[in-house]
């Protein structure tokens, strides 16, 4: 599984996913590249940009669907079961 699906997996079954999140469920520091590879398959990944708790942002990336809709009902069903 390519670190790109990795994330989706994660996007689905979390809703949200930080660069730190990332850091630490595989090890991947380059979180904006695969959420772009993911936005240019058709996913529909939202960006807020949290302040840190010192100075700063973070981008907090945010699983809105795809433009799949029978997809994104079956992954609702099989989040349910």
């Amino acid at each position: 599984m390519s670190q790109a699906e990795q994330i989706l997996a994660y996007l689905k079954q979390y809703g949200t996913m930080t660069l730190m999140d990332s850091i630490r469920a595989f090890h991947c520091t380059c979180l904006s590249q695969r959420v772009g590879e993911l936005k240019n398959r058709g996913y529909h990944i939202d960006t807020i940009m949290e302040p840190n708790e010192g100075r700063g942002k973070h981008a907090r990336y945010v699983y809105l669907g795809s433009n799949d809709i029978i997809q994104d009902v079956v992954d609702r069903e099989l989040a349910i079961a």
